[in-house]
């Protein structure tokens, strides 16, 4: 009873209105940033990159493969950008905030394959798992055709916890050259154990966060969650130019100096990263599977 007043009192808030940073590109992320909110586009844009402003913006982008469960209403994609020798792995997040903070829960389980103890939120990891077998069969296609290329993983909100757990497969059973990992208003996607694990595995793991997002603070660190990883903190009111590094450490909790800093009094910031509002750059939204209100089982938005 007291984690969900914790919990709901977050919530109300929200609706209301050492690991080395040193590789922070903004221009990777920013491209990283478009792939995000390409995620949030009609398959039938995807396949051709004709999606709008999000694939004008990186353009060339082919093989692209849209990855679905219409049951649970989850959906990303996989695809391949010459202009950057890279693989491209994002998933989408939600547009309501409300109803994704009103269902959260903060039940965790044992991360197959990881030592004891390393535990991740249920409703996030159940979530990547209906879209697991498509992605990874995606993914080592094209790594077979571009062997020397980069993995590039992302997403935003829920799709950046997706991500981790996407990240995290690609590195244990793909293991390319080279990895870009970046996520934009992730939630906590696990506790201390998985935080440690991630960074362990990796140690570039750039976690962007806009100003007083309230996403990123969620499931609550008195839960049991911690995040990975080195934030990003764009603290301007536009995401666009000043940002703040705060770099984790492993073996003790998320650094405390950057938007943890911040009281978490709207949700407005979730949706603009980059100096991009990234729910809002299709031609034709993905409103395919409902994705503003995924079906019951999956409790994670």
């Amino acid at each position: 009873m007291y984690n969900r007043l914790l919990l709901t009192s977050a919530a109300l808030l929200c609706t209301a209105g050492l690991v080395s940073a040193a590789s922070y590109d903004a221009a990777t992320s920013k491209r990283l940033a478009y792939y995000s909110a390409a995620s949030y586009c009609a398959k039938s844009t995807l396949s051709n990159w004709n999606c709008g402003a999000a694939c004008s913006a990186v353009p060339g982008v082919t093989n692209v493969t849209p990855i679905e469960n219409s049951a649970a209403g989850t959906y990303g994609f996989v695809g391949f950008s010459s202009s950057h020798n890279e693989i491209i792995v994002s998933f989408r997040g939600s547009h309501n905030i409300a109803n994704w903070i009103s269902n959260i829960n903060f039940a965790k389980e044992q991360l197959p394959g990881a030592p004891s103890g390393v535990q991740v939120h249920t409703g996030f990891y159940q979530s990547y798992l209906t879209m697991k077998t498509a992605m990874m069969n995606a993914v080592k296609s094209l790594h077979n055709a571009h062997p020397s290329a980069a993995v590039a993983v992302t997403g935003h909100s829920l799709g950046g916890a997706q991500a981790t757990f996407a990240f995290i497969d690609i590195k244990n059973q793909v293991n390319p050259g080279s990895l870009r990992f970046y996520t934009f208003g992730s939630p906590r996607p696990g506790n201390q154990q998985f935080s440690d694990y991630l960074m362990t595995m990796y140690g570039d793991y750039k976690r962007v966060v806009h100003l007083n997002d309230c996403v990123p603070h969620l499931p609550l660190t008195n839960m049991g969650f911690n995040h990975a990883g080195t934030e990003i903190w764009y603290n301007d009111a536009l995401n666009n130019n000043n940002y703040k590094t705060c770099a984790n450490t492993v073996g003790k909790p998320e650094n405390p100096t950057c938007s943890d800093t911040q009281i978490i009094d709207g949700a407005a910031a979730h949706m603009v990263y980059m100096g991009i509002s990234l729910t809002t750059q299709c031609n034709v939204p993905s409103t395919e599977n409902n994705y503003e209100d995924p079906v019951e089982p999956i409790q994670f938005l």
